[in-house]
């Protein structure tokens, strides 16, 4: 299992009923609108780290959003504090890693002077948080 999708598992989990989306939310033409409220993951490839004087890369470090949606500030809090419940602390199982627990890194929102940002696609009001993690690991193989 990749890092990706040990997290979104324990979200999709956390959240039964709330789309959790990995990357994007699909716009195909087929889906319709997104739902009222969703989580999106956004993670990169996991950097690759020496830790020592020999130069070899047998750490990862990766950082990574989630993003929060809904039409109101309440709701997507809620939807925050459910993802950093469910990740924070945790330590992943990613094959051919060893990581330590997962941390929070930071909090905000997409707009602070405007919290309630106009949707001009779907023409409604949404309210997006952001959520950033850390995890640290040794390379220990496939």
């Amino acid at each position: 299992m990749s890092l990706a999708d040990y997290v979104l598992e324990r979200l999709r989990s956390a959240l039964p009923g709330v789309p959790v989306y990995d990357r994007q939310v699909p716009d195909d033409g087929t889906a319709g609108e997104p739902p009222d409220r969703y989580v999106v993951v956004w993670m990169p490839s996991p950097d690759r780290q020496s830790s020592d004087v020999s130069g070899q890369s047998t750490n990862r470090n990766v950082r990574w959003q989630t993003t929060s949606v809904a039409p109101d500030r309440g709701m997507a809090e809620w939807l925050s504090d459910r993802v950093c419940a469910a990740l924070v602390d945790h330590r992943p199982v990613v094959d051919g890693w060893s990581p330590g627990p997962i941390q929070y890194i930071q909090s905000y929102m997409a707009s602070e002077q405007q919290p309630e940002v106009h949707d001009l696609v779907l023409a409604r009001q949404s309210v997006s948080l952001m959520d950033r993690f850390e995890v640290l690991a040794d390379d220990i193989g496939s």
